[in-house]
């Protein structure tokens, strides 16, 4: 059986990495051109010749997530690795959370304009338009959900590495093809990892919250008396 209290912290390191990078990205991007800069991206030679290669990153590495949580629940059907089945079912919650609902609303009242859009960068929301739903990133923050949940059951720091990277190779994607700037995909990526740390940590948070309202009725009673 899965050491829960190892997960949870493993998840509280790699979620934590991954917040930093999204900080610096975020930093570079305000202070930076950003415009400049996702322009001049999708307009690289490499990067036009490869496209191809990049529509099936962003399409078929998400799929691989995927599977690897049908898996989970599959085999989690034995009584022995039942928690492999709880763990899936988490991970099915904090992509309702996160990739469905913040990530779906946030697009639609924000309105940001597409890289390759007819207004880049233009925030015109709230609109259903589609092609003003780049911020944030969908694809980033559905992969990157599965990415920290991985992360926090593997003991190797290799593989760590390995999903963390194939997590920010979507990333990449979505930029390449012109469908998002880079602060996008790193608050969608931020918001995958701080719903991860939100759903492993439910319990915890439910407790504490239990304990401070149990703590204020103590404190009004006594003052009422």
């Amino acid at each position: 059986m899965a050491n829960a209290v190892a997960i949870k912290r493993n998840a509280l390191q790699n979620v934590g990495a991954v917040m930093i990078v999204c900080l610096v990205v975020i930093s570079l991007c305000v202070f930076g051109d950003e415009i400049r800069w996702g322009q001049k991206l999708i307009a690289d030679p490499a990067i036009v010749t490869s496209l191809v290669v990049w529509r099936y990153v962003s399409d078929w590495i998400p799929i691989g997530f995927y599977f690897v949580f049908i898996c989970f629940m599959i085999f989690g059907g034995n009584s022995k690795n039942s928690w492999l089945r709880k763990f899936a079912f988490r991970y099915v919650l904090a992509q309702l959370i996160c990739s469905v609902f913040i990530v779906r609303v946030a697009k639609i009242i924000f309105g940001r304009g597409r890289v390759n859009s007819e207004s880049p960068n233009g925030w015109e929301g709230p609109t259903l338009d589609s092609s003003f739903h780049s911020f944030p990133s969908g694809h980033s923050a559905d992969v990157f959900v599965g990415a920290c949940f991985l992360v926090s059951i593997l003991r190797h720091t290799a593989l760590r590495l390995i999903v963390l990277g194939l997590a920010a190779l979507v990333a990449w994607s979505r930029m390449a093809l012109g469908a998002h700037w880079a602060t996008d995909v790193a608050v969608g990526a931020a918001l995958a990892s701080l719903t991860t740390v939100a759903v492993l940590f439910f319990r915890e948070v439910r407790e504490a919250i239990s304990t401070a309202m149990a703590q204020r009725e103590r404190i009004v009673t006594i003052f009422s008396k």
